[in-house]
């Protein structure tokens, strides 16, 4: 059995529906690991087989495309779901509102619909990255 980014953010988003805060922080945690695995599926080898620092050096290659490039656009939306993710996972002792999981869903959404718009047809061969990131549904 497999699953892929959507199926992740699926999981998000009944999470964020909810009513205690466990289940928010865990609603942003899964968010940004859905939305962290689209964008690994179309990044090259040198980043996908990093060992150490994958998301830092992932969101750095995303964000280093210029200014207009949709990777860009991909790597900032991306950074602002790990700082959720990294409230909700490791700042225990503040609070960490209902919103804050709707947003990181909200965004892990967009950046899967920004990457499967953005890739081009040679992209969407049988084996491209836009096979296993499979839109929301």
């Amino acid at each position: 059995m497999s699953t892929n980014p959507g199926d992740i953010v699926g999981i998000a988003r009944k999470l964020e529906k909810d009513s205690c805060e466990a289940a928010w922080r865990s609603c942003a945690s899964r968010a940004y690991y859905g939305a962290f695995h689209a964008a690994l599926a179309i990044a090259p080898d040198h980043i996908r087989n990093q060992r150490r620092d994958v998301h830092e050096k992932l969101i750095c290659w995303l964000i280093s495309h210029g200014k207009n490039h949709w990777k860009t656009t991909v790597g900032g939306i991306l950074q602002q779901i790990r700082n959720y993710r990294t409230n909700a996972d490791y700042k225990l002792s503040t609070s960490f509102p209902k919103g804050n999981g709707g947003t990181s869903v909200h965004l892990a959404e967009k950046t899967i619909a920004i990457i499967l718009e953005s890739l081009s047809d040679d992209e969407q061969a049988t084996n491209s990255p836009k096979q296993s990131i499979v839109p929301l549904v």
